[in-house]
């Protein structure tokens, strides 16, 4: 999403743009799978987005698919427990900012004293009381005396959903931004967005608009080496045996996939020595096909489980929903502790907890399923990594760096790839002007 952002935005500015793209699709982590998985087309992994995606949506506006979007305004989260207990996060139309804390003084199952407490994090965020940097989520959700029960059945899910990591493993300064975005901004901000299409579907005008405009996009042509000489970039390598020659270069590209390409004198240098300092968050997206419905919640937050959020995909999506099979989509996020398990064992696993949680189901024997562990969904972003996240310029004169990984108050998520796409494009284009 961020070599989007780069391009779209340096064609702005008139400059001739070429996408080197390593496969056959554009998108990074955000593209659909291309075998039909029964009636419908799933996708590499559930995305779920927010209203605050100001940059984001600005692209998909351009692209003329935001209308593919369903928008969950205003913000109604359902959550639900083993055992099918539920419960309502519904955003009060027409209080402005309060309209969410209205929400969660209605939830049936948070105890008044909790209610009451979840307003300390909201007053520092709105005081601007910034956490310690070596703190993590559960450090200032800790020192805002957030109760167990709190933690459980509200900040979880929030802090598993945005930053794909546990509240104990993930920096306390990127949850305060989150909130602060999506509490303390306008209603619309607040609230959820989960596609109505695939995700190609939504991104599939960029090879036209940029053709339109002058740019080309090259398929297939993942590189291999990095020529730099006297602190410039002078040409690209694939492994193609091509050679890529430019003025100037992004590369939104994540942090050990870079380091293998550059020259092993320039990782010794700053930024570059620090890319190998990075390690990864994983998520699992479990697709089930079913014969009979769980659930007619669109999605549902889960409560005390190992999974984290249900999609049902009859519901949200606009295609797939004819016949009695119903599509459901389980993600578990931060699911580096699931790495040794087989494919096979992590479905047994899910559907033990689906069954728990949706008890009158009775016995659940999918139809199909198909498990999609990204083992490198996003940068794993703990206090110590927010302090050597890279700024998208270097060391060297004419390269810039772009991703959700680079420099950034916010967690890695496709609002800060296309932030940081804007900008490395704008540090660019700066760098052209100067050249005599």
């Amino acid at each position: 999403m961020a070599g989007i952002s780069s391009a779209m935005n340096l064609l702005d500015k008139d400059l001739e743009v070429f996408i080197l793209e390593s496969g056959n699709h554009i998108g990074g982590r955000m593209y659909s799978l291309d075998k039909p998985f029964g009636q419908w087309t799933i996708d590499n992994g559930q995305h779920v987005m927010m209203g605050a995606y100001h940059n984001f949506l600005e692209l998909l506006d351009r692209l003329g698919t935001r209308h593919n979007l369903n928008f969950i305004d205003p913000l109604r989260v359902p959550f639900i427990s083993p055992g099918g207990t539920m419960d309502l996060l519904m955003a009060k139309s027409g209080m402005g900012k309060l309209g969410i804390f209205a929400g969660i003084i209605k939830m049936k199952h948070l105890s008044i004293r909790s209610k009451i407490l979840i307003l300390i994090p909201l007053m520092r965020i709105l005081l601007g009381l910034h956490p310690a940097q070596s703190a993590s989520a559960l450090d200032f959700l800790k020192s805002s005396l957030q109760s167990k029960e709190l933690i459980t059945r509200f900040w979880e899910p929030v802090i598993y959903a945005t930053l794909n990591s546990a509240p104990a493993d993930c920096a306390a300064e990127l949850i305060f931004s989150v909130m602060k975005k999506a509490f303390l901004g306008s209603p619309a901000d607040s609230s959820l967005i989960i596609p109505a299409v695939p995700l190609s579907s939504l991104l599939a005008p960029i090879e036209t608009y940029l053709n339109d405009r002058g740019g080309k996009i090259l398929f297939n042509s993942r590189v291999a080496n990095v020529i730099i000489k006297d602190k410039k970039v002078e040409a690209l390598m694939t492994e193609n045996g091509s050679l890529i020659e430019a003025d100037a270069f992004i590369f939104a590209i994540p942090p050990d996939n870079l380091l293998k390409i550059i020259p092993e004198d320039i990782s010794k240098i700053h930024p570059f020595t620090n890319l190998s300092v990075y390690s990864y968050s994983s998520i699992i997206s479990a697709y089930f096909i079913f014969d009979k419905e769980l659930t007619s919640e669109s999605f549902l937050a889960i409560i005390n489980s190992d999974i984290q959020w249900i999609f049902n995909c009859n519901k949200l999506m606009k295609t797939g929903t004819q016949g009695q099979n119903y599509l459901y989509t389980v993600t578990i996020s931060g699911a580096n502790k699931f790495r040794e398990l087989s494919n096979v064992e992590i479905s047994v696993l899910i559907l033990s907890e689906l069954m728990k949680i949706f008890p009158a189901a009775g016995r659940l024997k999918p139809l199909k399923s198909k498990i999609i562990f990204n083992r490198k969904a996003t940068v794993h972003l703990n206090s110590e990594t927010m302090m050597i996240r890279h700024k998208s310029d270097t060391a060297i004169d004419n390269m810039f760096l772009a991703g959700d990984w680079t420099k950034s108050a916010l967690p890695a998520t496709l609002e800060s790839a296309a932030i940081s796409g804007k900008h490395s494009a704008s540090l660019l284009f700066d760098y052209i002007k100067s050249k005599p």
